[in-house]
């Protein structure tokens, strides 16, 4: 029986147990292969969601996600305990070009038929555009998202500006992006505001503080997936967040985290998997 809550990503933090800049230097490098972990409360059970896959030169090919589903039982002959394991959802696959830069990013058909695929750009070997499409293979439907990012002296990402395209090319969705980095060169913030054609606006304010002194295992990520884009600049790991979102700058949400982590012996925290060199 498939567990049918869809589970958030943790993709936040890592490190280790030195305060100092020449020891963590002088760390095996390592990266990540299983995150996004589960537990489940009636086995005690942790189970990682999410996987990347690297080739020999370390570059992300794969990105696998995974749901979780109970094991070993039927209706006729239910377990005293479950066992829950993981079954493979979605496999993304990142295209490298010859400057060996991800280019495409493509996620398989979902169980809709649609698909999504990225397009990336760079200048200078920085990324200066990103193309979101998401097609309906049923239909031959395609809609997309058309990003362009500023960069600050140290580059980092500080603005970002979306327009959103319907299936007929019609412009239906505006949207902005500023992101602020504390003195430390760590994610503070991320303000995002959109509007639609009939002047409907959110917006929606991200806020990252507490940040730990150990290293980030998401920093200066290879490819640029939506859910790291800004992340990826933090060179630590941010132990409270708050969200708040707003309609036409009515306040509709807001909550607050804050985090815990343990780190292993190459001062990364225990919650994901790691390959070291």
């Amino acid at each position: 029986m498939k567990i049918t809550t869809y589970l958030l990503l943790l993709f936040f933090l890592f490190s280790c147990n030195t305060s100092t800049d020449e020891i963590l230097q002088n760390e095996k490098k390592c990266y990540i292969t299983k995150f996004n972990p589960v537990i489940i409360k009636v086995t005690g059970q942790e189970l990682f969601t999410s996987e990347y896959i690297y080739d020999s030169n370390n570059n992300i090919i794969k990105k696998l996600d995974f749901s979780i589903v109970e094991s070993g039982s039927s209706p006729g002959n239910p377990l005293p305990i479950p066992i829950y394991t993981t079954e493979l959802k979605t496999t993304t696959t990142i295209i490298f070009n010859s400057n060996n830069l991800p280019f495409q990013i493509i996620q398989e058909p979902d169980l809709y038929n649609e698909q999504i695929t990225e397009n990336l750009s760079y200048i200078n070997g920085r990324l200066n555009s990103k193309e979101i499409i998401t097609t309906n293979l049923n239909y031959n439907l395609s809609s997309k998202m058309k990003y362009d990012y500023s960069y600050d002296s140290n580059n980092k990402i500080t603005s970002v500006t979306g327009k959103h395209y319907d299936a007929f090319d019609t412009l239906d969705l505006t949207e902005n992006q500023i992101i602020i980095y504390d003195l430390n060169g760590n994610l503070s913030s991320v303000t995002k505001s959109t509007i639609n054609g009939n002047n409907y606006t959110t917006k929606t304010i991200l806020e990252y503080s507490n940040y730990d002194t150990f290293k980030n295992p998401f920093k200066d990520i290879q490819v640029p997936f939506e859910d790291y884009i800004f992340i990826r600049f933090s060179k630590n790991n941010y132990t409270k967040y708050s969200k708040k979102y707003y309609v036409n700058d009515i306040l509709q949400s807001q909550e607050t985290k804050s985090f815990t982590y343990n780190y292993n012996e190459n001062n990364y925290p225990i919650i994901a998997a790691f390959k070291c060199n």
